[in-house]
């Protein structure tokens, strides 16, 4: 059996959410590498430790993505699944 996972982080699902241009460009960055953690999202974004926890907190509220670990060791990645929350979601 294969698995095969459908990109439901489009262009139009990502303006429906009203997300900033920090959390955008950080969903640009998970779909590449995969993963992203606190202090990658401070270099991509160029923001300060707050804002980038803020930031990450509400990408994981909507349900786009998933944090992995706890703590200072938590790395998030894409939902690899349609975000229940999400506009126009099931």
């Amino acid at each position: 059996m294969t698995t095969v996972w459908r990109d439901w982080v489009t262009e139009k699902v990502v303006a429906a959410m009203g997300l900033n241009e920090r959390q955008q460009l950080s969903l640009a960055c998970l779909k590449t590498n995969g993963q992203m953690t606190n202090a990658e999202y401070q270099q991509v974004t160029g923001c300060p430790p707050r804002t980038a926890t803020r930031d990450l907190g509400l990408l994981v509220d909507k349900g786009v993505v998933e944090p992995s670990g706890k703590g200072r060791g938590a790395a998030y990645r894409l939902r690899r699944n349609r975000a229940t929350n999400a506009p126009n979601a099931p």
